[in-house]
């Protein structure tokens, strides 16, 4: 991420806490459900985007680059630790956003998509012909190819 994106998602960032300081106790009924409906949507965009970047960690920290790998670059031991330290997420988070079908999705075959504004995984066609696009839920405890088995 070039330094301008970067300066700008710290504004977006900015905005959204100040447009999010407005008290819920006084939004009207519709008000209320189009800021969840919009929350929930900004949160699978984020979601996915955080996931992109935790793969490209991953395949810059991979450990056959030994020192020259990110992670270790940084003085981290392993880049579960690094992206715990870097986003104050807990090292289940860290680790479930630096997964092995994250890590290798961006080397492979499969491809990480935006559906209605929700983040799906398509995979290779050797895995299913039709490419049938998989919802990532946020909460995943089964790889793409156990859920696409299951389905």
């Amino acid at each position: 991420m070039a330094p301008q994106e970067a300066q700008r998602l710290t504004a977006i960032t900015a905005d959204l806490e100040s447009v999010l300081a407005v008290p819920t106790a006084t939004l009207d009924d519709a008000s209320l459900l189009a800021e969840v409906t919009a929350l929930e949507r900004l949160a699978r965009v984020v979601g996915a985007a955080q996931i992109r970047v935790a793969g490209e960690i991953a395949a810059r920290s991979r450990p056959e680059l030994g020192d020259e790998g990110l992670s270790h670059s940084e003085n981290f031991s392993t880049p579960v630790r690094m992206l715990a330290a870097l986003t104050q997420a807990s090292s289940r988070e860290a680790r479930s956003r630096l997964g092995f079908h994250h890590g290798h999705l961006h080397r492979s075959s499969w491809r990480l998509e935006m559906r209605g504004g929700a983040p799906h995984i398509v995979p290779s066609a050797w895995v299913d012909r039709a490419q049938t696009p998989i919802p990532v839920s946020r909460r995943r405890t089964a790889s793409p190819l156990d859920v696409k088995r299951t389905a």
